[in-house]
């Protein structure tokens, strides 16, 4: 896909789930012209399956609030990639992915420890944990975001005090 313009390209060929469009910071004007001109697009191919996307904010909350329509049980994200072997792929329910009444009650089991109050209680623990991780990436060279940095802020936000 052309990232320079994306008016260069049919509308019906964006793919905005192209990892390439945010490794090289163009997918802003590809998701402007989005909401400009199809602010509910259908792909038909691409890495990861045809998919739907919605791009502006009224329509993204009306599907957000209509489980009976738009149910999150199926998953919410494009993967994994056609390449992952089947036997690889974690199928681990996750409280996000559901649907009321699952997911309330699960959403309630865990809202009491981000309350705001809880929060800014835990506010200089986060910051410092934070910083520490993010002080120890290394500078210069390629890493593994996900290794470095989002596994170990989750693995370090759970620990106690």
């Amino acid at each position: 896909m052309n990232t320079q313009d994306p008016y260069a390209i049919p509308l019906e060929q964006i793919d905005v789930s192209d990892p390439y469009l945010f490794q090289q910071d163009a997918h802003w004007g590809f998701f402007e012209r989005l909401r400009k001109e199809a602010p509910v697009h259908y792909c038909p191919e691409s890495k990861f399956g045809p998919y739907w996307s919605v791009t502006k904010f009224n329509d993204i909350m009306a599907v957000e609030k209509n489980h009976d329509q738009f149910s999150s049980e199926e998953g919410i994200t494009l993967g994994p990639p056609v390449s992952v072997p089947e036997e690889e792929i974690m199928d681990t329910p996750m409280f996000i992915a559901m649907d009321p009444p699952k997911h309330d009650v699960q959403r309630a089991t865990v809202q009491p420890v981000v309350e705001p109050r809880n929060l800014q209680a835990l506010e200089g623990t986060i910051r410092e944990r934070a910083a520490g991780i993010l002080d120890s990436l290394p500078r210069g060279e390629t890493f593994n975001w996900v290794d470095r940095v989002s596994i170990e802020l989750t693995t370090r936000a759970i620990q106690k005090s």
